[in-house]
């Protein structure tokens, strides 16, 4: 995500940064989810639910390497992609 925006869509290392301390943030949250669902879903549900919500992020990181497309809009797919993999890790027991 970092070298789309810096090399391909020419922005600052800070824009870079932006994108990858949401991704982090979105992570940390989508394990708290998991966490709080895994007592009520079934883990496979948790999985195949993660996996959607993760293919549409990494089929919308398209967006950023189109030039017509405003940045903050193509770097919203990477937040909703590491949401989802905190999502749908299984839990150790």
């Amino acid at each position: 995500m970092t070298l789309a925006v810096t090399a391909v869509r020419h922005r600052s290392p800070v824009v870079a940064g932006l994108a990858v301390t949401g991704a982090t943030v979105a992570w940390t949250a989508g394990a708290w989810v998991q966490a709080r669902l895994s007592g009520v879903w079934e883990g496979r549900r948790l999985v195949r639910a993660g996996l959607l919500i993760i293919l549409a992020g990494i089929a919308g990181m398209v967006l950023v390497l189109q030039p017509g497309v405003p940045v903050a809009e193509g770097l919203a797919p990477g937040p909703s992609r590491a949401w989802a993999w905190g999502w749908r890790t299984p839990r150790c027991r």
